[in-house]
């Protein structure tokens, strides 16, 4: 499930999400940028937002050292959700689109898009 600013249903007051960021090589300053969105939304929704995980690669996600470290604490944690400015940071591809969303939504959790992809 895809949880937008138009579509619901979105978490909740006080609820865990974790944000994710990805930059290309050589435009790392967007990640900071791009913290700085998914900070600003979660704390316009009262969504508690945790760690905020990133890599700067055009690898495929399970490639990814931030990546997999964000689906170890997912596994973990069981945030309500995963936060992130875009579908393209979570992946290029649709198939690889679509395993991320089957994992997070397999741990209970929903993928949260800033824009539309």
């Amino acid at each position: 499930m895809i949880c937008t600013e138009t579509l619901h249903p979105c978490p909740g007051e006080g609820q865990l999400v974790l944000g994710y960021v990805r930059a290309l090589p050589g435009r790392s300053t967007a990640v900071s940028r791009d913290r700085a969105r998914l900070e600003q939304w979660t704390a316009g929704r009262e969504l508690a937002l945790g760690e905020v995980f990133f890599d700067v690669t055009s690898s495929s996600p399970l490639e990814r050292y931030g990546f997999r470290r964000l689906q170890g604490v997912v596994r973990r944690l069981r945030p309500v959700g995963v936060v992130v400015p875009s579908a393209r940071h979570v992946a290029d591809d649709h198939d690889d689109l679509a395993r991320a969303l089957g994992y997070f939504r397999a741990e209970g959790s929903l993928l949260l898009v800033l824009d539309s992809p």
